[in-house]
């Protein structure tokens, strides 16, 4: 009597479990242990001889660090610093001297695989920087930064 309700039961559990794992959030997710994953996206103006600095929020809108730019005579400077237990597994960075440059997907979030620069981490990283040559933006009175990073809180490694 067991055998004879499986067949049936089956493609209903499969299709429960389908539905299920196909219902997305933008919120952060647990993926085991204590490590919350998450993401940050945003597009930074910057002008060539000053310093921005801006925080970081995650799809809570919780502050999670900050990004700075800044540069001297050679070259372009990116700094990435994360608040308390946020870590960065993963950054990508575009720029370009106007936003419409910008590959942009259907939210109007620039598309990170189409990102010039990026960095993964085999360790998570409180602090992760870039170097790039000012001859990149030589000529432009305004820069737009697109950045990701893919990050996570948690009790991980870090260096």
């Amino acid at each position: 009597m067991r055998t004879e309700f499986f067949p049936i039961l089956l493609p209903i559990a499969v299709g429960i479990l389908l539905i299920a794992g196909c219902t997305g959030s933008s919120a952060p997710v647990t993926p085991g242990g204590n490590d919350v994953t998450d993401e940050i996206s945003r597009v930074v103006e910057w002008t060539p001889g000053e310093t921005v600095d801006v925080g970081l929020y995650n799809s809570l809108n919780n502050n999670v660090g900050s990004i700075s730019i800044t540069n001297d005579a050679d070259h372009i400077y990116v700094t990435w610093n994360m608040n308390g237990d946020w870590l960065l597994d993963r950054t990508h960075m575009q720029m370009d001297d106007s936003m419409s440059d910008f590959h942009m997907d259907m939210n109007g979030k620039p598309m990170m695989d189409m990102y010039e620069y990026g960095h993964t981490h085999m360790m998570p990283q409180m602090v992760d920087s870039y170097m790039i040559d000012m001859s990149e933006v030589a000529g432009s009175d305004h820069v737009y930064f697109a950045i990701h990073a893919d990050i996570h809180k948690g009790d991980g490694g870090v260096n």
